[in-house]
């Protein structure tokens, strides 16, 4: 956990700059560039969705306090079968997915 705690304080820190308009943006994709998508499969996982697709995605994301439940959220309480499926679903490039 520690060599991620870099990336932790930076994804704090853009936490910070996100408002309830960009969450609404990113919502209104009805299919979101690849990025995105991995991103909302990847958040699916952290907030222990039921499953990691867009539509849980945005479900998540419609929840009026999303925001302050990302800047709460113990990256430690992350179950480990989740951060691996995370991992497992980074491919190619480094997008903007977190290291966890």
């Amino acid at each position: 956990m520690a060599e991620a705690m870099p990336a932790l304080e930076a994804a704090k820190r853009a936490l910070d700059e996100l408002d309830k308009n960009d969450v609404t943006e990113i919502r209104a994709f009805a299919t979101p560039p690849k990025p995105v998508q991995m991103v909302g499969e990847a958040l699916c996982f952290v907030m222990q969705a039921s499953d990691s697709s867009w539509k849980s995605a945005r479900g998540l994301m419609a929840d009026a306090g999303f925001i302050n439940t990302l800047q709460t959220l113990d990256a430690e309480a992350i179950p480990q079968k989740n951060i691996n499926a995370i991992k497992g679903r980074r491919t190619g490039k480094q997008l903007c997915l977190p290291v966890i």
